[in-house]
């Protein structure tokens, strides 16, 4: 193994991206989750989001799906 100089550590991120863009929303902002098999994990990751950056959502199911509001 050799010793090296001149790399700068790269930034860390946090994770992988995430599926939502909650946490990117504003109060009034809305997304449509039209996969019936997501709608769970698209509330769990709003609370989540919430919980984490000090919002609130809320969801209702809609015609064409599940949408989700940022509130606060």
């Amino acid at each position: 193994m050799e010793i090296e100089n001149g790399f700068d550590i790269p930034n860390p991120g946090r994770g992988r991206p995430g599926r939502y863009p909650f946490a990117r929303m504003e109060v009034g902002q809305s997304v449509l989750i039209t996969d019936e098999g997501s709608y769970r994990s698209a509330q769990v990751s709003a609370y989540q989001t919430g919980r984490r950056k000090g919002m609130r959502f809320t969801s209702r199911r809609v015609d064409d799906g599940l949408r989700v509001w940022r509130t606060e």
